[in-house]
């Protein structure tokens, strides 16, 4: 740990008001230990009370895989196969304790019947026997006394059965597990026989269907005329003829352009013209034309040397020249066949090529049909080799199935069987005395915290201050009664009498404190008031201005509770003559005022009862009686009624420098100090400060809290000694330090 987390937590710890929690717990202690005793009391009994219960233990193995007996046959119902261990064992165990397996103990045992079993061996009467067992469920009874034990790091299972009877406690275990087992082979055997069931009727079924493909594969094969050969066979010629005939139609294509292109030369040449100057290839080609070509052009050579020496009419240009018509003649008759030869070979081509053309667009058709048979041929293969395929795996497996089901083999068996217990379980006594005991203290504890979150009295500086919003004045300790009566009769004259007392340096303390209030303009006029009635502002205002006379300022405390005077009891006087007098002109103040026989402290009664108190309050006659009080004596202390009970103090409030509203410790509500404060507030009173009164200090949970404020604030009591060893008598008429 870091050494800046090390201070946090010291300072954490340091700041936790554990004495504040101490007195908490002192303070309710009655209730802490009236609801521990409570609570261990019935806790106890209740143990004590509990019939005994057995629990008998029975352990299975549960294996993931079960016994492998032909190892090409694979079971129909794969026994822990498939599964991750931890949802196997988890599902596993809540088969165990399934309804089904219930029912199924219940049935073999008879636990039905069991009166014992089902807790109604006390019911005499026979209606209401035989009704109970009408409604009586005993597979949820049972269902409720299994538990089962395991974890994914092991294949053991601890079937775990409790009843009041241990023999019959084992015996339940044992059913239980045995029940299990055979539920798990019957599962398996179940699977098994609903797959035979369901493979022979695919079988019969695939069957038909192998049987009709078979069928309609025949019936295209003789209809298409392929019972002797094959699909295949039969494209491939169709195939083969049509290859060959698209090459002939190709050669033949070529021959037809070939000579197309002669006869596109020849048709245009005139041989009787000019078949000597032919340029034609069909024609150069030709020998015969070319040689009677060639030898006309010698004759005509020759005949033109013949003419320069001879005449036209000389036999020998006679003979030549005939010769060359002779010659001509040939030439011309050769050119003509070659033309019409070349002409009728083009036709000829030409027919060629279109019987081709046609030809190969009927072998086309005929492929193109062929093809599309060839996919109904292929369906039809496909399904009668897919009906035979299917046929054969279920075949296969249901003869692999009618063979697995003479197998029982089983994943599970019985490690431990349960012996008869003969400790009982239940009920744990030292378990539930200690959880008795726990409960008792922790509930005592969180009682007495409830109680003090109930209660909403204040019990602390903080409270008053956070709530009023006005510094803590003081703090004024009860004091109980002493040795005797006399003695503690009048709390007021017990400070004075005791001035070395806890009570009389607390009223100095508050003296101090209010004398600090304003050092440049010191508090001369107070009201000392209350949130309610019974809180001690009476005592505390009496105190207070014995302890302002005791400065050597003279000191007048007014008695304004025109309702319940109390002033005049504290100090033993009359209150026949006071302010009712006084204000309605009866009496002059100087002669309502009463000494108290206390040096420098005289009182001012209430005088007798008036029906309108708060008017005679507010009156001017009132304010001007102040205001002469005022130049008379130093300090003016005014006891007034409650501020939540009547609008007195209220009235008051403005003719004075400060308000101290006292709380009783733990009686005065945060809701009544906090109307208290509104009230004031809204009045515009000067709420100097608080004072908590009556803080019993003999008990340690208050007492801390007293001794805490006093030493905040650097005081110490010890050297004033134990007031009850000074206590004197008092004056008649006293009370103690309670509320008035």
């Amino acid at each position: 740990m870091q050494p800046d987390q090390t201070t946090t937590l010291r300072d954490a710890v340091a700041s936790i008001d554990f004495r504040r929690y101490i007195g908490v717990v002192l303070k309710h202690k009655w209730y802490v230990m009236g609801f521990f005793i409570l609570i261990v009391t019935l806790g106890t009994l209740y143990t004590l009370r509990q019939p005994k219960t057995y629990a008998a233990t029975a352990t299975v193995e549960i294996e993931m895989q079960q016994p492998e007996v032909l190892t090409n046959v694979q079971e129909v119902y794969q026994l822990g196969g498939g599964w991750r261990i931890e949802e196997y064992l988890e599902t596993q165990f809540a088969i165990i304790q399934s309804r089904h397996v219930a029912e199924r103990v219940v049935e073999k045992l008879g636990l039905d019947r069991d009166y014992k079993f089902l807790g109604i061996e006390n019911i005499q009467d026979a209606e209401i026997l035989e009704e109970v067992l009408k409604n009586a469920d005993p597979a949820s009874v049972l269902q409720g006394r299994i538990s089962v034990q395991g974890t994914t790091q092991s294949f053991l299972a601890r079937i775990t059965v409790e009843d009041t009877d241990p023999a019959l406690a084992a015996l339940i275990a044992n059913t239980v597990a045995e029940t299990y087992i055979e539920q798990n082979l019957d599962r398996k055997l179940e699977s098994t026989h609903n797959a035979l069931q369901w493979l022979n009727k695919q079988a019969r079924q695939l069957a038909k269907e192998l049987e009709g493909s078979e069928t309609r594969l025949n019936d295209f094969k003789r209809d298409n005329d392929i019972l002797s050969s094959t699909m295949e066979d039969r494209i491939s010629v169709t195939s083969e003829n049509f290859i060959q005939l698209n090459r002939g139609l190709n050669e033949a294509r070529k021959r037809r352009m070939e000579l197309e292109s002669e006869w596109n030369a020849l048709k245009q040449i005139d041989p009787e013209g000019t078949f000597e100057k032919v340029s034609s290839p069909a024609l150069m080609e030709n020998d015969l034309l070319q040689s009677l070509i060639k030898e006309h052009h010698q004759l005509q050579a020759k005949l033109s040397e013949l003419r320069q020496e001879y005449t036209d009419e000389h036999d020998l240009v006679k003979q030549i020249a005939a010769r060359m018509g002779t010659i001509r003649k040939n030439a011309i008759a050769e050119a003509k066949r070659i033309k019409k030869s070349v002409r009728l070979s083009f036709r000829a081509a030409s027919e060629t090529e279109a019987k081709l053309q046609k030809e190969l667009t009927r072998e086309k058709d005929r492929a193109l049909n062929l093809h599309d048979k060839e996919v109904e041929y292929n369906m039809l293969v496909r399904n009668r080799e897919t009906a035979r395929r299917m046929y054969e795996l279920v075949m296969q497996r249901l003869k692999e199935t009618d063979l697995t089901r003479m197998f029982k083999t089983n994943n599970i068996r019985v490690v431990d069987a349960a012996i008869v217990p003969l400790a009982s379980v239940k009920p744990k006594v030292k378990l539930n005395v200690l959880a008795s005991i726990l409960i008792g203290l922790l509930g005592g504890l969180g009682l007495a915290f409830l109680m003090e979150m109930l209660d909403t009295s204040i019990k602390s500086e903080e409270d008053v201050e956070n709530i009023v919003g006005v510094p803590l004045l003081g703090v004024i300790p009860q004091v109980k009664p002493g040795l005797s009566e006399e003695s503690n009769r009048d709390v007021v004259l017990y400070s004075y009498t005791n001035p070395k007392s806890s009570l009389a340096e607390s009223v100095r303390s508050l003296r101090t404190n209010i004398h600090f209030l304003s050092p440049d303009n010191p508090v001369t006029k107070m009201l000392v008031t209350s949130a309610g009635p019974r809180e001690g502002k009476t005592t505390v205002a009496s105190s207070l201005a014995i302890s302002l006379a005791q400065t050597g300022k003279r000191t007048l405390i007014i008695d304004t509770d025109l309702r319940k005077p109390r002033v005049h009891k504290v100090f033993g006087l009359s209150n026949k003559v006071g302010i009712t007098n006084v204000v309605v002109g009866d009496t002059p103040v100087e002669e309502a005022i009463i000494p108290t026989g206390i040096p420098g402290l005289d009182m001012l009664p209430s005088g007798p009862g008036t029906p309108t108190p708060a008017e005679l309050i507010g009156s001017e006659s009132f304010a001007q009686m102040v205001d002469k009080l005022e130049g008379m004596y130093t300090y003016l202390l005014f006891d007034s009624p409650p501020v939540g009970a009547v609008a007195d103090a209220l009235i008051i409030s403005n003719l004075v420098h400060a308000v101290v509203l006292v709380a009783k410790f733990g009686e005065t509500s945060k809701e009544r100090l906090i109307f208290a404060r509104r009230s004031l507030a809204d009045v515009k009173a000067n709420l100097a400060g608080a004072v908590i009164n009556d803080l019993d200090v003999s008990q340690k949970e208050y007492g801390y809290y007293y001794y805490y404020y006093y030493n905040r604030y650097g005081y110490s009591y010890s050297k004033y000694g134990d007031d009850r060893e000074e206590v004197s008598p008092a004056k008649p008429g006293g009370e103690t330090n309670r509320p008035s």
